[in-house]
Formats: C-alpha cells, structure tokens, sequence
C-alpha cells in the first residue's frame, strides 16, 4: 500500500474507535452558551486526565461530527436540539499500532502568541 492509503485506512479505525472496548459520545443542548461549551471542553479534558490516572489511555475523535444525524440517532439525543461536541475512544493503547506513532504538525507557540508585559 502507499503512504496515501495506509492513511485512509487508519482515518476509518477512527469509525472502530481504533478498536477501544468503550466509546464517550459528549453532546451538548444548542441552547448553550459559549461558556458552557468551555465547561463541557474542560470536562472532557478531565475524563481524560482521570482516565490516564488510572492507566487507561484516550483518544479524542472529532471525526464522527461530521456524521452527527446518525450518531444523535443512535444515542437517542434529540438532533434538532442537541450538538454531538465529541466522541472519546478509552481504553489501553497498543504501542505498536502505527497510529500511536503518529504526531501531527504544530505550530511554535511563538508563530501564534503575542505576550504581553
């Protein structure tokens, strides 16, 4: 296979929640202001942190937004009035699986930050 195709097909393990025995789905009513999403994103985080803290490993997936209808649908949640923010794959990682390697481009904080003194 390319290098094209090996990424395709681990862009679909985000689908099989690369292979996770547990999937969070976080959604959050439309009504929700900006600081309630902030809240939401924080707590997410601390799913996380508590999650590692006890030797299991995240993976937070944005990929499943883009097919949110059918995921609402699936998790009973009203889609005309909530948003699917986020989908969580929990579990234990396989070091070895390639998409544990995989790091993505970032930019230096100093490419995108102003400090004020």
């Amino acid at each position: 296979k390319g290098e094209k195709e090996k990424m395709a097909a681990q862009q679909l393990r985000n689908y099989k929640l690369f292979d996770a025995p547990v999937g969070l789905f976080f959604t959050a009513h439309e009504s929700l202001a900006v600081g309630s999403k902030m809240d939401i994103a924080m707590m997410i985080q601390n799913v996380m942190l508590a999650a590692k803290a006890r030797g299991l490993d995240t993976c937070p997936q944005a990929a499943w937004n883009h097919f949110h209808p059918i995921v609402l649908d699936v998790l009973g949640a009203d889609g005309a009035e909530e948003d699917l923010v986020c989908a969580i794959a929990l579990g234990y990682a396989d070091p070895d699986e390639i998409v544990n390697s995989f790091i993505t481009p970032r930019l230096d904080v100093d490419d995108f930050t102003v400090f004020l003194d």
